[in-house]
């Protein structure tokens, strides 16, 4: 019978095991610090001094002060990698605008694109 009917077995394992924990909560969140809306050094420090801040008044426990820590360095080094690609673009592109200076135009563009002497 319990197998064509699970749903009676539903108040003895609500007696039985115990209840289901609610949602965890991000401790960033509980902070009030946004990881996303950090862009520059002065966003990291002034995350990373409410992360200890709450740490000494026992807010939040050591392992999720470093579970924000992680957070934040990931976050902070995607941006770092972002400007540093940024930068890698900019000097490329101004590379191209360079040779594309150099490169004839008109008819004198036609006859540099032959090769065979024509």
């Amino acid at each position: 019978m319990l197998d064509r009917k699970p749903r009676l077995l539903r108040p003895l394992l609500a007696q039985a095991l115990p209840p289901a924990r609610p949602r965890r909560v991000d401790p960033a969140e509980r902070l009030g610090i946004s990881v996303r809306s950090l862009h520059d050094a002065a966003d990291f420090q002034r995350a990373m001094q409410a992360v200890c801040a709450a740490v000494a008044a026992g807010e939040i426990a050591p392992r999720e002060a470093g579970r924000i820590a992680r957070q934040v360095r990931a976050r902070m080094r995607a941006l770092r990698r972002l400007a540093r690609v940024q930068r890698r673009l900019g000097r490329l592109c101004a590379r191209l605008r360079a040779v594309s200076m150099d490169i004839p135009r008109g008819r004198a563009y036609a006859s540099f694109l032959r090769t065979d002497g024509s």
